[in-house]
């Protein structure tokens, strides 16, 4: 596949067909998020992982150890979270599968404490997705109205493509996309990496 041959719809579209293979990312796509809370997307690796299975021949849910649920929520309180995630989680349930879901209003408040990195306080879901350290990372998708919006700021030429690049608008390190990578290379070696 070369994708950026193709225009930017048509890469859409093949990314789309790729990822709605994956039942788990279609039914979450379907059932949405919670009803008061119209910002937030599946995001990052359960996408690039469901592109890369495919075009490397592998079951479309291999080594996909979780899906990735983002929202954004000014009340940053760590009860309001945890009883959202809570909803959240009753809601896929019958899914039976892993999902990791995360205010990112809240990100700044524990980055430094588990990460080791100071972070400003993110503004938007779509800015959270602009500040992820390999590009292929850096895309979200969620249903509205019976139509995909999809968040790429880096287009979707990587995921298609299989480049894992980094992204250094970020307060991510060397570091860590160095791990990501070298965690995705041991699963998918197809995969190509450009240094840091």
């Amino acid at each position: 596949m070369n994708p950026q041959k193709y225009p930017l719809k048509t890469q859409e579209e093949i990314f789309l067909k790729l990822i709605l293979n994956n039942k788990n990312v279609a039914n979450i796509l379907d059932m949405g998020f919670i009803d008061n809370i119209k910002d937030w997307y599946l995001v990052a690796g359960c996408l690039n992982q469901t592109i890369w299975n495919q075009l490397t021949d592998r079951a479309v849910d291999t080594d996909i150890k979780d899906y990735d649920v983002i929202y954004y929520d000014k009340d940053i309180s760590e009860n309001k979270e945890k009883q959202i995630q809570r909803k959240v989680q009753e809601k896929y349930k019958e899914l039976n599968i892993n999902i990791d879901i995360v205010n990112q209003a809240r990100v700044h408040l524990w980055t430094e404490k588990d990460w080791g990195l100071k972070m400003r306080p993110l503004i938007s879901c779509e800015d959270a997705i602009s500040s992820w350290p390999i590009t292929v990372s850096c895309v979200g998708i969620r249903k509205e109205n019976n139509e995909y919006i999809i968040m790429a700021p880096y287009g979707l030429t990587d995921n298609l493509e299989m480049i894992l690049r980094p992204n250094k608008t970020t307060v991510m390190r060397e570091s860590d996309f160095n791990y990501k990578a070298s965690k995705w290379l041991r699963k998918w070696p197809e995969l190509t990496l450009l240094p840091w």
